[in-house]
């Protein structure tokens, strides 16, 4: 038996939180020039460092995950369908993800520099 579920609430919450998510993005970005280079995110958004494409890559991987929490979120009913819901998931998702992100890269750096044991102790 197949349960029919209406995706249009859901889709539109996901669209809704991606719009958000692209605002706090905007945001960061602003106010790393305002602010003296200081980034909530914690991105260095100096564009001497990055090309083009990347900062495209960056953006766009933000609002498309934002919008991604926000669709899945809300179809299995951990986010209620309202304008409150969205705001926090599109806002609150970049942080989690720059946060999930600094914890990998400073995961793989450090097996990277860690001294190879010794075999036989």
């Amino acid at each position: 038996m197949l349960i029919a579920v209406d995706l249009e609430k859901p889709l539109m919450f996901g669209i809704l939180a991606a719009f958000f998510g692209f605002l706090a993005i905007i945001l960061d970005i602003g106010t790393y020039y305002l602010f003296r280079h200081k980034s909530f995110l914690k991105i260095d958004w100096n564009l001497n460092s990055f090309n083009f494409t990347s900062i495209v890559l960056i953006l766009i991987s933000y609002i498309f995950c934002a919008g991604i929490v926000g669709f899945l979120g809300s179809i299995v009913n951990v986010l209620n369908f309202n304008i409150q819901s969205a705001l926090m998931t599109g806002f609150v998702w970049p942080t989690i993800l720059s946060r999930i992100v600094k914890a990998s890269d400073a995961e793989a750096e450090e097996q990277t520099h860690r001294p190879e044991e010794e075999e036989g102790m």
